[in-house]
């Protein structure tokens, strides 16, 4: 015998709604790439340990890609001698303090924290960010 039981009709209804609820959310919130690259919004939501794999993962791209043409990567740039992960992640969080900066895709603030961790002066180092956020808005990302 069937069971009239409303259990599975609500269930539904309640599965239902937390699905609506969740595309209003994400429809509302920010978006955490700019041109498909992962940005400040995305970075300040990770964890520690997810931004160190983040930061690892960039670092073995670089290994291997110098591995395989056997002359310098490019990548090579996007990195400070001898910073840690987490100098270089607490680096990117400063970056990222500043609001202007949500949209500068990750890629972008690792170059910035290299070119300050090497010594570029601060107001040099500032209209270089302005220039790149600045490009990214002109192709239609950033917003």
């Amino acid at each position: 015998m069937r069971s009239t039981s409303p259990t599975k009709p609500v269930f539904l209804l309640v599965a239902a709604l937390l699905a609506a609820a969740t595309a209003v959310t994400a429809q509302d919130s920010p978006p955490v790439t700019t041109c498909d690259l992962r940005n400040g919004r995305a970075w300040t939501t990770w964890s520690q340990s997810t931004k160190f794999v983040y930061l690892a993962g960039i670092a073995d791209a670089m290994v291997r890609e110098e591995a395989q043409s056997g002359t310098r990567s490019v990548l090579r740039d996007y990195f400070a001698a001898n910073a840690t992960y987490a100098e270089v992640a607490s680096g990117i969080d400063k970056i990222y303090e500043d609001s202007a900066n949500a949209t500068l895709p990750i890629i972008d603030a690792l170059s910035a924290f290299c070119q300050r961790a090497n010594g570029m002066p601060p107001a040099k180092l500032e209209d270089e960010m302005a220039r790149v956020r600045r490009q990214w808005r002109e192709r239609g990302c950033g917003k």
